[in-house]
């Protein structure tokens, strides 16, 4: 989550930010994670972007060490102020649909849960390390201000023969099987003996 914030910080200051003082009005700005890509979504109104800009962002973005992500650009026909002017019917609309958007998340990720086999988690991660005694994986929703984000959850716990096993390098590695199997970037995990 701090890398991720880090990450959206410099992306606002280097990126978004000199992109408004061409005179762009920006709307809103996202980032989305695909499976091989992070696009950095974002949505403004001004003047056209052109090849040779995208590509000066572009680089700006390898410079910075962003190499996963890419920007993709649009230009809506509506100002802030036509925005601001728009009906509270209107306006109530579209939380409607923001609210949907983010019922169908929670509901997809409870989908993941659901399909995820603890059983075949635990089994696998025990072939490599025959000292491993429980295993479990939730997903846990983390609050800030502003905003929400949801990261997995591990517990392993040892067996009482687990004395010699460097228990911080299994667990290392579990955390690395499991970011891999769960499809994430982020695995907490915990441990403990028996």
């Amino acid at each position: 989550m701090y890398q991720k914030n880090k990450t959206q910080y410099i992306i606002k200051h280097q990126i978004i930010d000199p992109f408004r003082k061409k005179g762009n009005e920006i709307l809103k700005w996202e980032t989305e994670d695909r499976d091989s890509v992070i696009l950095v979504k974002t949505f403004f109104s001004g003047s056209n972007v052109t090849d040779d800009d995208k590509a000066v962002y572009e680089k700006k973005l390898k410079d910075l060490g962003l190499h996963k992500y890419q920007l993709r650009f649009f230009q809506m026909n509506l100002s802030k102020n036509e925005m601001n002017k728009m009906s509270s019917e209107m306006t109530e609309n579209i939380l409607k649909n923001i609210e949907m958007q983010n019922s169908r998340y929670k509901d997809s990720l409870q989908d993941v849960y659901k399909n995820i086999d603890e059983g075949l988690l635990f089994g696998e991660a025990k072939v490599f390390y025959p000292n491993l005694f429980a295993l479990g994986v939730s997903p846990v929703v983390m609050k800030s201000n502003n905003k929400q984000d949801t990261v997995w959850s591990a517990f392993i716990q040892w067996d009482s023969l687990s004395g010699k096993l460097n228990k911080a390098e299994a667990a290392l590695n579990i955390q690395r099987y499991l970011i891999k199997r769960l499809r994430t970037d982020t695995v907490w995990m915990q441990q403990t003996g028996k």
